[in-house]
């Protein structure tokens, strides 16, 4: 505690030319008064666009490039920045994000610091202003799951750790390797507590993102939620499974009519746009191939 803390940052990037400067640039003027950058690494996943160009571009000795000219999907580019990691932690962080404080570094490494049960640290998610409708429902059906989830085990639930970003101890990260075709942000929560650790949520820890601005994108996303879990069957046991999905019915209900009675509007629009999705989009979804949202590439 009388030093600061190493931190590796990782960047998995397909196709965030939209970002990647802004994002390295704000990392770059991060106040570091408990941490230090000791590297970034940014991982291009056979982007087609000038994303490496772009990344490189932003000229500082920490930030390594890599160019990976085929594209292998999110868990083996989060594999790689494992494997060449070597802070006191390791800040997984999405190209399609921005931190929304100048300490946000210091905020989510904290907990890593101050208790060593702790593997995973979450962060939380702010969307942007919505550009239309459908964004718009979105954010605020994501605002109410975020306040719901606060209150499922204390916050302490694999539904807040999600990709977006991450702080990993370095136990932690030595000790997973992602497998493909599972979803790899709630991989990380079971394996988490598979290695006798644990996960906070730190609300202080705050990103930008940007919601979907289609129909089509969210469906992606939220087809891809369902099928993910059932993949994870083959790296975990059901009970385990069950366990950490499980929402108790009296606290869901109850957050439920709260929202649909505060907020009419914005309740009624996301339960049409997935009645829509259920019925127009319900098909199978390659879980295996890492699909890109457009619309939330370009943060501001």
């Amino acid at each position: 505690m009388n030093r600061r803390w190493s931190v590796s940052i990782g960047i998995p990037a397909y196709n965030e030319e939209a970002n990647i400067q802004l994002l390295l640039h704000s990392l770059l003027r991060q106040k570091q008064h408990h941490v230090m950058i000791r590297e970034i690494l940014v991982v291009s996943d056979g982007s087609t666009d000038e994303t490496v160009a772009k990344a490189k571009s932003v000229k500082d000795t920490r930030i390594y490039v890599i160019d990976r000219k085929d594209r292998y999907g999110m868990n083996v580019t989060q594999n790689e920045i494992v494997s060449r990691a070597k802070g006191d932690a390791l800040i997984l962080v999405n190209a399609d994000v921005l931190p929304a404080d100048d300490d946000f570094l210091d905020r989510i490494v904290n907990p890593l610091m101050h208790d060593q049960s702790i593997g995973i640290v979450g962060g939380d998610p702010l969307p942007m202003p919505p550009k239309n409708s459908i964004e718009w429902s979105l954010s605020e059906n994501h605002k109410w799951k975020q306040t719901f989830f606060r209150h499922v085990n204390g916050g302490e639930t694999i539904y807040l750790c999600h990709g977006r970003v991450r702080a990993f101890s370095k136990k932690m990260y030595r000790n997973i390797v992602w497998p493909n075709y599972c979803p790899e942000d709630a991989y990380s929560f079971l394996r988490c507590y598979e290695l006798g650790l644990r996960f906070v949520f730190v609300e202080s820890a705050r990103v930008y993102f940007r919601s979907p601005q289609t129909i089509e994108e969210h469906a992606r996303q939220s087809l891809r939620f369902i099928q993910g879990r059932d993949a994870l069957i083959r790296y975990f046991s059901k009970d385990s499974i069950s366990n950490v999905y499980h929402i108790q019915p009296m606290i869901f209900f109850q957050f439920l009519f709260f929202y649909a009675f505060k907020k009419p509007i914005a309740f009624m629009s996301y339960f049409i746009i997935m009645i829509f999705v259920w019925i127009a989009y319900r098909r199978e979804v390659d879980i295996h191939q890492w699909d890109i949202s457009v619309t939330t590439k370009k943060v501001l």
